[in-house]
Parts: C-alpha cells; structure tokens; sequence
C-alpha cells in the first residue's frame, strides 16, 4: 500500500474500531503500509494486519496491539512504552534500538526478531516465545519472562538484572557478557546454553554483595569480605571462606544470586 495520510489512516482506523465492536466497519489491513514517525499513541490496532509494515520511530505508546501480526515490520526506534502486544505476531520484525519499558507481550511470538538494544525494563513477555531472536545488549532488567521460551536466543551483553526467569527454557541460548545480577533464575533450563563467566581467581579477596540490592549502587548493600577457594568452571558455582567469620560456603552459583567486586586491600 505504501505511504498514507494521517487523515486516511484515522478513517481506516475508525472502521476497524467499529468492527471491533461488531458493526459494520472492515477489519485493517496495513500490511507494507509506511507509518514511520506517526503518532499513534493509545491506538486500538487488535487484529490488524501489519505485515512487512515500516513503523520507525512511530510513536505507540499505549497503543493496543492485541493479536495484531507484525511479521517482517520495520519497529526501529519505536515507542511502544506500556503497549499491550499480548499473543501478537512479531516473527522477523526488527525492534532493534526500540522502546518497550513496562509493554505487555505475553504469549507473543517473537521468534527470529530483532531487539538488539531495545529496552524492556519491566517488560512482560509471560509464556513469550523468542526462540532464535536476537537480544544483543538489549536492556531486560526486571522483565518478567515466566515460562518464555528462549531457546536459541542471542543475550550477548543483554542486562537482565533482577529479571523473573523462572521456569524459562535457554537451551541453546547465548549468554555470553550477559548481566543476570539479581535474577531469578529458578528451573531454569541451561542446556547448551553459553553461560557469562567471571574472571575469578582463587587466592584473591572480594567484596561479595548480596543480591538484594539496587543494581548497579553496591554501596546501599551489606558486603561480606571472602577469599576464594576453588572455583568449579563446569558447575559455574563457587567456594569460599569468609575473612572475618571464618565461615567455609561450598557449591554457592557465583554468578545467579552474588556479585563480587575485588577487594582492593
């Protein structure tokens, strides 16, 4: 369809809300349509077919994207904060450098997309399948992914500090330089998974913070001075004598639920 006016797409758009509510308006169908730069903040687009549909730098704050297809769409650099795109198409679309602070994606497909530095700060992705996409460096904290499927996914440098995992399947997943301080990371599913490593060295002192704290503030948290004593690569858990107490901890997951900082003494 291409390029369209503003005052041509309000006209599409109110006969879809009329069919929406069973009257005798026609379902939407932008697919291809360029909407780039467009405010469309609060929009009721449920059902509508946006296939292949360029929507850079759109505004969509609010909008409600309800079992609407994006497949293929062009999202970069677009503003979904508080978006609902619950059980949406999203396979292929590049929301690369997008924003989707608090969005609601639950059940959506986002398989083989693209969100590369996309944010997603308490994003909820429930039951969220994005297998094969691609999250480098994207911005997860605090996002809520219960029970999403991850398998394949690129987490490459990827913050997902304080994000809810659990029961979330990363087979297969890269997590290389991903941040996963503070995250809970309960039945989890690891298998073949590339997991983030710290470098660590037996004999050295650190400062171990516990996880519930405000990442990255260290200094509104308790801190306990350790040295270690082992470090086991396979198991990615830890060994460690406290330096005031005494105290020996054995098999604790050095990077799930601490951070360490090297002392400097």
């Amino acid at each position: 369809m291409g390029e369209i006016s503003k005052a041509k797409l309000d006209i599409i758009l109110d006969e879809h809300y009329d069919y929406l509510l069973g009257g005798d308006g026609r379902g939407a169908d932008l697919s291809g349509v360029d909407l780039s730069g467009m405010d469309l903040r609060g929009k009721n687009l449920s059902t509508v077919n946006l296939d292949g549909a360029n929507l850079e730098g759109a505004d969509l704050r609010g909008a409600d994207l309800t079992f609407a297809c994006l497949k293929g769409a062009n999202v970069k650099n677009a503003n979904l904060a508080m978006a609902d795109l619950s059980q949406t198409d999203l396979r292929g679309a590049n929301f690369s450098w997008a924003c989707l602070d608090r969005a609601y994606l639950c059940h959506a497909d986002l398989s083989d997309a693209n969100f590369a530095y996309a944010k997603l700060w308490k994003a909820r992705l429930i039951s969220a399948f994005l297998i094969d996409a691609n999250f480098t460096n994207a911005n997860l904290s605090a996002a809520i992914l219960d029970l999403a499927q991850l398998i394949g996914t690129n987490l490459k440098g990827a913050s997902l500090v304080d994000a809810n995992l659990e029961k979330v399947n990363l087979a297969k997943a890269n997590l290389t330089e991903a941040n996963l301080f503070g995250a809970n990371l309960e039945n989890v599913d690891f298998s073949g998974a590339i997991l983030p490593k710290k470098e660590l060295a037996v004999g050295k002192l650190y400062y171990l913070w516990s996880y519930n704290y405000v990442y990255p503030h260290p200094e509104v948290g308790t801190e306990t001075l350790i040295c270690l004593l082992s470090i086991d690569e396979q198991n990615q858990t830890l060994e460690y004598i406290e330096a005031v107490s005494g105290d020996v901890y054995k098999n604790v997951p050095s990077w799930q639920k601490f951070n360490l900082v090297e002392a400097k003494i």
